[in-house]
């Protein structure tokens, strides 16, 4: 209900949005890295920017993301 408020108030004060993620997701990245933790017990898919370029992938698995994050319940991933 007060969301739209706020959010209306970022650009005013100088407020950084972090990454898009769905409700479940939390996301903070650091020194170009974003570490993701799904605190849902059900898989979470997130759309990760650059994967279509093929520049994403999981450092913590090695695995390159086309397109999409598919986060397993209460999983990690760090993504460069």
């Amino acid at each position: 209900m007060i969301d739209p408020l706020i959010r209306s108030l970022y650009a005013q004060l100088k407020i950084r949005t972090g990454p898009a993620t769905p409700d479940g997701v939390v996301a903070r990245t650091v020194e170009g890295r974003t570490l993701y933790v799904n605190t849902t017990p059900g898989t979470l898919s997130v759309a990760m920017p650059g994967a279509k370029s093929g520049t994403a992938r999981d450092v913590l698995t090695g695995r390159k993301l086309p397109g999409a994050l598919d986060l397993a319940g209460y999983g990690v991933a760090l993504v460069e």
